[in-house]
C-alpha cells in the first residue's frame, strides 16, 4: 500500500476533474443526461430530496456551503431559495462552468479548494 504525498494527490484530483469536464461536463456531473435542461431538473430532484421535512420559510435565511459543487447543478436550484451559497470545488473547470451557469444569481461565491484540506 502506497500513499501519494498530498501534493501529487491534490494535482491528479484536479487534473482528472478538470479533463473530464471538459470532455463533457453532463455525464460527469448526473444520470448521464443529454441537456442542460436535463441537468438543472436532476438539481431540482435532489435538493427536493436533501430539503424533505425541512421548513421553506426557513430556507430563505440559511447560508449554504456546497462541497463539490461541480458546474452548479444544485446551486442552480437552491440559489433562489436561500439567502447565500458558497461553492467549492477542487476544478477549476468546474467552477468557471458552475460560475457561468449560476451568473444570474448574485448571491453564490465561489472558491476552489485543494480537495485535501
Amino acid at each position: 500500500h502506497t500513499t501519494l504525498p498530498l501534493p501529487k494527490l491534490r494535482r491528479l484530483m484536479k487534473e482528472c476533474w478538470d479533463e473530464k469536464l471538459k470532455l463533457d461536463y453532463r455525464i460527469w456531473m448526473n444520470d448521464f443526461v443529454q441537456t442542460d435542461e436535463e441537468l438543472w431538473e436532476t438539481g431540482k430532484r435532489d435538493l427536493n430530496l436533501l430539503l424533505k421535512g425541512l421548513n421553506p420559510e426557513d430556507l430563505s435565511q440559511w447560508q449554504v456551503l456546497e462541497l463539490g459543487c461541480g458546474v452548479g447543478r444544485l446551486l442552480h436550484a437552491a440559489a433562489p431559495l436561500v439567502k447565500e451559497l458558497i461553492a467549492v470545488d477542487v476544478s477549476s473547470e468546474a467552477l468557471s462552468l458552475a460560475r457561468t451557469f449560476t451568473s444570474s444569481n448574485p448571491n453564490i461565491s465561489f472558491i476552489q479548494c485543494n480537495g485535501t484540506d
